[in-house]
């Protein structure tokens, strides 16, 4: 058997401008459609991606974005 990686769901938020919401927010406002689309929690997941090419000259965060976005 491989280890081979599995997309079960996917999500996100609208694209637009939200300044009362954080980088945080916005990745767990997708990652909860994500889990929500293929009926999961976040203990059966062991892996999450991120890319983002402007939160770190933003936030300062240049090196962990997606662990610090979604940390919660």
């Amino acid at each position: 058997m491989t280890n081979t990686p599995i997309i079960a769901g996917i999500g996100m938020i609208p694209f637009g401008k939200f300044p009362g919401l954080s980088l945080s927010d916005m990745a767990c406002g997708a990652a909860n459609a994500a889990m929500a689309d293929c009926r999961i929690e976040a203990g059966q997941i062991d892996a999450v991606f991120s890319a983002n090419s402007a939160a770190g000259i933003l936030t300062g965060q240049e090196s962990i974005r997606g662990q610090v976005s979604l940390k919660a």
